[in-house]
């Protein structure tokens, strides 16, 4: 991966240090999902996601305000039944994980 090309979209920059394992990467915000210690992690994202979040972040947050508001709501509605599957998965396993270290 070049480190080089670690910005999201919405302006946050990560540059990792060479410890870091990357295990998840996405399209428009590289890293994902790191391990910086055998049980220690990081998930960049936002799990807990909701249409009135959506709806709110979209009215709020500057860092969205140059993205198209349409754009962004067709993609909630079209990828979320995926995206909270996913999530719902990835927090299952992530609990998993910290009960097997326990």
């Amino acid at each position: 991966m070049d480190k080089s090309k670690n910005s999201c979209e919405n302006g946050e920059t990560v540059s990792p240090s060479p410890e870091i394992i990357i295990l998840g990467e996405g399209n428009r915000c590289p890293l994902q999902l790191v391990q910086v210690a055998p049980v220690a992690f990081g998930i960049q994202g936002h799990l807990e996601l909701t249409e009135n979040l959506l709806r709110r972040w979209l009215k709020e947050d500057p860092d969205l305000r140059y993205l198209d508001p349409h754009t962004i709501w067709n993609d909630y509605q079209d990828f979320y039944p995926l995206f909270k599957q996913a999530g719902e998965r990835l927090f299952y396993n992530f609990i998993k994980l910290v009960y097997a270290y326990g």
